[in-house]
C-alpha cells in the first residue's frame, strides 16, 4: 500500500467506482461480448477516469493561461513590455491556439513546455528598474567586497531532486522533485507518486525504502525558481556589481525536510559550514556575514549554538562579524500546527479542492501523512506563551458550539483507532476548547501522541531558558537558549517585510468533516471551507501583522525583544538592528492580476511579502552596505539603521510587561 496510499495507494488503477459510467445519456453494460464479461466495462471505468483527470488538467492549465493573459495586460498597462514582444506574443500561433488545443485533450506537457517559454521570454525582456536603477549599478565605483558571504535559503529556494526512486519515478534520475517548474509538472502528472517520494518515513523521518532525494547544490540551486521568477537571483546579481564572486561567497542548500539534528548526521551540513567558512575567513582575512532566509535562520540559530558546543565561543569570535535575519521563522508560524493537525492551510485550501478531484477525497490525508514525516515543520510550531502571543491571543484553533452534536452524527457507530484519523474519546477531548497560537501543540499532543512524542526526541517549544548548552533540543528556539556569541562588534540584523495590505494567517476554524463516513479515508475534522464571515475566509483567519507568511512577532521579537541591550538571552549586548520594508507592489500590475494572484508576477522593486523581499530595491541596497565598504580610504560608513512602520514597538511592550507579570523573567 506504501507509506500514504491508504487503500488506493499511489495508483489511479486503485480507485473503484459504486456506479457504472455513462455515455450519451445511457448506462454502459458492465457486459462485453468477449469471453471475460468485465472488459467492456473496465473500458469504460478507465475512459470515464481519464475524462475526469483530464478535466482537471485542463482546469489548472486553463487557470494558468488566464494568469498569464493577466500579466500580458498588467505589463501592457505600465508599458513596460518591449512592443517587439508584445507583437511576438500576439502573433504566437501556438498560444494564440492553445485553448482550442486543450479541448482537443493536448498533452500536459506541451501545455506547461509552452508557459515556462512564455515566462522566459516575458522574464528576459521586462526590466522595470532592474537594468536601470538596481542598487548593485548605483553604487558600484562607491563600494566594494569586503565581508565573505554564507548564505542559507528557506524551503522555497532549496531545490531537491531524485537519486533513486520506485516505478513510478523511473526514467527521472536527477530531476526536480522541488523548487522548479519540473516539481510542478511532476506534481500535476502523478501526483500521489510526487507526494510519495517527497516524504519522508513517518517514523524515522529519514528516506522512505528505496527512495532518495537530495539536495541540489551551488548558487543556480536557489537563484531562479523558474525563468523571470526569481528568489536569490537578484541579490546574487547586485552583489556581483560590486566585486562578489564564488571566490567570496558560499551557499548551502539542504534537505529542508529533515530535523537539524538529521541534517548534521545525514548530510554534514554545519560541519561543511564550519570548514568553509574557516577557509573564507583564512583566504580573506575577514569575518563572514551569515544570510538567512525564512527557515534557513533557524538553521543559522542552530548552527551557531552547535558550533559553540563543539568548538567553544571564541570560534564565533573569530569567524562570525554579522548575521543577517531575512524574514526569519525563528519564533514559528501558525501554519505549521494546522498542517500537523489536519494537513491544511492557506496554500492547500484553494489548491486542495481542485487536486481532491485527482484523489476521490483522500488529498487532505495524503497530505496530513506527508506533513507529519517532515522532522523540519515542528522547528517552525508556535514557541513560547500566551503573553509573546498576546497580539493575535483570542484566535488559534477554533471550534463551532455544536460541534458534539456534529461529531455524534458522523460518529455514532464508529470508532477509529488509526492516529493519523485519531479516536471519537481524542477528538471528543480535543474540541473541549479553543486553542492560542502556543496552544495548538498541545491540541495535537491530544490527536497524535504518538507524533508528539517523536516531537520532543528532537526540540523543545516552550520559553523557559535553559543552561545545558549541550541540548540541541534547544538549538532552534530563541526562548530556551541564550545568544552565544561573545563579541559586541558582532551585529546581528532582523530584516522583514511589512506588509499589512496582504493578510497573514492567524488562526482557524474547524468543523466536523461532513463527508468522513462516505469517504474514510478523509479527516474526521477539517478546515470550514464554508465560514467567510469578516477576516476569516475557507476556515483561515486572516489579518495578524506580518510579511503575508510570517507573524511578525516571530519576525521581530528575537532583535526587539529577546536580544535587545545586555539580557539573560543576549549576556554580552551584542547589538541588534531591526528594519522593516514597506510592502508597496506595482498599484497597477497588482490590480489587473488580482489579490489571489498578487506575486504573479513579482510586484516590483518596493514589494516585501516573504519571497518578494529578495528582490526589494531597499533591502539589496542595505545587504550590500552591511557587507561592502568604501572604496573611498578615511570615507565615513554608513551603517543600516533601525526602522520601523509597523505596532511592532507597542505589541514588545506590551509582551515584556506580561513576561514580568508571569513567572517568566528575562
Amino acid at each position: 500500500f506504501g507509506p500514504y496510499g491508504g487503500e488506493s495507494g499511489y495508483s489511479y488503477r486503485g480507485w473503484k467506482r459504486t456506479s457504472m459510467g455513462k455515455k450519451d445519456g445511457k448506462e454502459e453494460s458492465g457486459r462485453g461480448s468477449g469471453d471475460d464479461g468485465t472488459k467492456s466495462g473496465d473500458n469504460v471505468e478507465k475512459k470515464q477516469k481519464k475524462s475526469d483527470r483530464n478535466f482537471w488538467v485542463q482546469a489548472l492549465v486553463v487557470s494558468l493561461i488566464v494568469v498569464v493573459f493577466a500579466m500580458l495586460v498588467a505589463f501592457l498597462k505600465v508599458k513596460q513590455v518591449p512592443e517587439h514582444i508584445a507583437k511576438k506574443m500576439a502573433e504566437d500561433p501556438e498560444l494564440n491556439r492553445l485553448m482550442e488545443k486543450m479541448k482537443a485533450d493536448e498533452n500536459l506537457r506541451f501545455a506547461i513546455d509552452h508557459f515556462e517559454n512564455f515566462i522566459r521570454d516575458l522574464g528576459q525582456s521586462y526590466n522595470p528598474a532592474d537594468f536601470k536603477d538596481r542598487p548593485g549599478l548605483k553604487l558600484k565605483g562607491k563600494r566594494k567586497a569586503h565581508m565573505p558571504i554564507v548564505v542559507i535559503p528557506g524551503i522555497t529556494s532549496s531545490m531537491l531532486e531524485l537519486w533513486e526512486g520506485d516505478v513510478c519515478a523511473q526514467a527521472k534520475f536527477r530531476e526536480k522533485f522541488w523548487g522548479t517548474t519540473e516539481s510542478a509538472r511532476q506534481a500535476f502528472k502523478d501526483l500521489n507518486c510526487w507526494l510519495r517520494h517527497l516524504g519522508l518515513d513517518e517514523k524515522t523521518w529519514r528516506d522512505p525504502e528505496g527512495i532518495k532525494l537530495r539536495a541540489v547544490e551551488g548558487i543556480g540551486a536557489m537563484d531562479y525558481m523558474m525563468p523571470g521568477y526569481f528568489v536569490w537571483g537578484k541579490i546574487f546579481e547586485n552583489l556581483a556589481d560590486v566585486g562578489y564572486d564564488p571566490r567570496l561567497m558560499r551557499v548551502f542548500s539542504y534537505d529542508w525536510r529533515l530535523a537539524p539534528q538529521d541534517i548534521e548526521k545525514e548530510d554534514g551540513l554545519f560541519s561543511r559550514m564550519k570548514y568553509e567558512i574557516e577557509y573564507l575567513v583564512r583566504r580573506n582575512r575577514e569575518r563572514v556575514a551569515v544570510f538567512g532566509h525564512s527557515m534557513g535562520s533557524s538553521m543559522i540559530l542552530y548552527f551557531i549554538n552547535w558550533i559553540t558546543h563543539k568548538e567553544g565561543p571564541e570560534w564565533l569570535k573569530m569567524h562570525v562579524g554579522a548575521w543577517v535575519n531575512i524574514g526569519g521563522t525563528l519564533l514559528g508560524v501558525t501554519k505549521a500546527s494546522t498542517v500537523t493537525i489536519s494537513g491544511e492551510s492557506r496554500d492547500t485550501v484553494d489548491f486542495g479542492r481542485v487536486i481532491g478531484q485527482f484523489t476521490q477525497g483522500k488529498f487532505n490525508v495524503n497530505l496530513l501523512r506527508f506533513f507529519r514525516s517532515l522532522g523540519s515543520v515542528p522547528s517552525m510550531l508556535p514557541k513560547g506563551n500566551d503573553a509573546i502571543w498576546n497580539h493575535q491571543k483570542e484566535d488559534g484553533v477554533t471550534f463551532p458550539m455544536d460541534i458534539y452534536e456534529r461529531i455524534e452524527s458522523v460518529f455514532s457507530k464508529m470508532n477509529m483507532t488509526d492516529e493519523l484519523r485519531t479516536t471519537r474519546e481524542r477528538l471528543e477531548k480535543a474540541v473541549s476548547k479553543n486553542y492560542t497560537a502556543v496552544e495548538t501543540p498541545e491540541l495535537i499532543r491530544i490527536l497524535a501522541p504518538e507524533y508528539m512524542r517523536k516531537v520532543d526526541l528532537f526540540y523543545r517549544l516552550d520559553s523557559d531558558l535553559v543552561e545545558d548548552v549541550s541540548d540541541p533540543r534547544t538549538w532552534t528556539n530563541p526562548l530556551a537558549k541564550g545568544l552565544p556569541f561573545i563579541d559586541p562588534s558582532t551585529r546581528i540584523y532582523c530584516l522583514y517585510g511589512y506588509a499589512p495590505q496582504v493578510g497573514t494567517e492567524r488562526g482557524y476554524r474547524y468543523s466536523v468533516n461532513k463527508k468522513y463516513i462516505e469517504r474514510m479515508s478523509t479527516m474526521p475534522i477539517t478546515l470550514d471551507l464554508d465560514a467567510q464571515e469578516g477576516d476569516i475566509k475557507g476556515g483561515v483567519q486572516y489579518g495578524s501583522i506580518g510579511d503575508g507568511t510570517v507573524p511578525i512577532m516571530s519576525l521581530a521579537y528575537p532583535c526587539l525583544g529577546l536580544w535587545d541591550g545586555p539580557t539573560r538571552h543576549n549576556p554580552y549586548g551584542v547589538r541588534t538592528i531591526t528594519r522593516e520594508y514597506k510592502h508597496e507592489p506595482v498599484k497597477e500590475i497588482y490590480e489587473a492580476i488580482g489579490a489571489a494572484f498578487s506575486e504573479i508576477p513579482r510586484g516590483g522593486p518596493k514589494a516585501a511579502t516573504h519571497i518578494e523581499l529578495l528582490g526589494n530595491h531597499e533591502l539589496i541596497n542595505d545587504i550590500i552596505s552591511i557587507v561592502t565598504k568604501s572604496i573611498k580610504e578615511g570615507e565615513p560608513e554608513e551603517p543600516v539603521q533601525q526602522r520601523i512602520f509597523s505596532p511592532i514597538k507597542e505589541i514588545v511592550k506590551k509582551a515584556q510587561e506580561d513576561l514580568k507579570k508571569s513567572s517568566y523573567k528575562d
